[in-house]
């Protein structure tokens, strides 16, 4: 975070996780207090001092007009510490949230396809879901990574048989067992002969799609839940399927 003093304009940054705003607003309170202080002290010269002492009164005048001024942005500073102590104590509350890319680990160019639609997804008649998937990714025709969630994983071997697969015409030509990720024995459902195909192992499931450009990639797991509209359910092959799918429909209208 980048903090500009209102004092002297230099700009501070900040590391969120270390930093311990309430000592720093503490000693700049007493500072403050303490120039107030010395102006009082100031003000008791000044009114005990006669007319012989009038040049060294005007020199302590201006010295308390600038140490006023002093106080004065000091007072700007102390209030613009606070807002950051409130926030991160808000932070660590939780009561502001992470944005979606923070929140699911997504990196790429592309990470707000990933993160703002198939990890969450909200539609024109109101529905918002959230925590729909576990992992998400989208790549290259060449293997590339165009944007993925940091767990996501995918052996340039895993990924040539995958190519071999959407190249397939006829569904009882698929690998009864799929490799997925290092795990051995997925199945493969619902083939679409070159547009896209579901797995599932146990608990762990998902789709994988193709666009001209790009293979799209969702996975779920079953005992992780899921949120629409603030309610709570199990993520699910279907609903899997159904996010995957938009975002490839999405791509696909793109020339992607």
């Amino acid at each position: 975070m980048k903090i500009i003093c209102p004092n002297c304009r230099e700009s501070y940054i900040f590391d969120l996780d270390s930093i311990n705003i309430e000592p720093i607003s503490k000693a700049v309170i007493e500072t403050r207090d303490f120039l107030k202080g010395e102006i009082d002290q100031i003000n008791n010269v000044i009114n005990i001092c006669d007319s012989d002492t009038m040049n060294s009164i005007n020199q302590l005048k201006n010295i308390k007009s600038n140490t006023e001024s002093v106080i004065e942005k000091m007072d700007d500073c102390i209030s613009v510490l606070n807002d950051i102590y409130d926030t991160f104590k808000d932070i660590k509350q939780n009561k502001i949230p992470k944005d979606n890319f923070e929140r699911y680990n997504v990196r790429g160019t592309w990470k707000s396809f990933v993160a703002d639609t198939l990890f969450n997804k909200q539609y024109e008649n109101g529905d918002i879901y959230n925590d729909i998937l576990i992992k998400a990714a989208i790549l290259g025709e060449d293997g590339v990574f165009w944007s993925h969630s940091s767990n996501f994983h995918l052996e340039p071997f895993e990924f040539m048989k995958l190519k071999l697969i959407f190249e397939l015409k006829e569904e009882n030509k698929i690998p009864k067992n799929f490799r997925f990720e290092g795990e051995k024995d997925y199945e493969i459902k619902n083939f679409k002969p070159g547009i896209s195909f579901d797995i599932q192992k146990g608990d762990i499931g998902g789709t994988i799609a193709k666009t001209k450009k790009s293979f799209i990639f969702g996975i779920f797991n079953s005992k992780v839940d899921y949120s629409l509209n603030g309610k709570k359910g199990k993520q699910n092959l279907e609903l899997c399927h159904k996010i995957v799918e938009e975002l490839k429909d999405n791509l696909v209208s793109k020339n992607y």
